[in-house]
């Protein structure tokens, strides 16, 4: 059995990045309004617009600070799960029949498995993909597939 899991390098929680954001905004909007009782009233559309912007991309970070990839190994079966966002992906092959194309530098990990093409290793860093993707193969050239393993289980499955 071979397991392998692979999220994005987030410094921060969600709830860490709002509390951040929440500090900021107050932060901004008290400076703004030193700035508008001293009777400059351009500052404050300048500093709603940065709260604006920033809030969109924190928003952004947040969705996707779950993101994560698991491959694994087990009983002749690769599983593939892949969460981006609120998507999650889940492919399963008989690990003996996967195909892999050769990798390339800087490039993700590509498998290939009845007409159908997957990529993993988009959370791990480019100089670690290599030795990942001779794991992978190792594992998948070992599983063979066991006695409960049917075609009819092995398909594309989308939440």
């Amino acid at each position: 059995m071979s397991d392998w899991l692979m999220r994005k390098n987030c410094a921060l929680t969600p709830a860490q990045t709002m509390a951040s954001y929440g500090a900021a905004s107050v932060l901004v909007l008290g400076v703004a309004s030193m700035f508008v009782a001293l009777g400059h009233w351009p500052v404050l559309p300048f500093a709603l617009g940065e709260l604006l912007l920033m809030g969109a991309i924190l928003l952004r970070y947040c969705r996707h600070a779950r993101d994560f990839e698991r491959v694994s190994v087990r009983d002749g079966v690769l599983m593939v799960q892949v969460r981006d966002g609120e998507h999650l992906v889940e492919w399963q092959a008989m690990a003996a029949l996967v195909r892999f194309e050769p990798y390339e530098p800087s490039g993700l990990i590509v498998m290939h498995y009845g007409g159908r093409t997957f990529e993993v290793g988009r959370h791990l860093p480019w100089p670690q993909r290599p030795a990942f993707a001779e794991s992978l193969r190792r594992a998948c050239r070992a599983g063979l597939a066991g006695p409960s393993a049917t075609m009819d289980t092995f398909a594309h499955r989308y939440r």
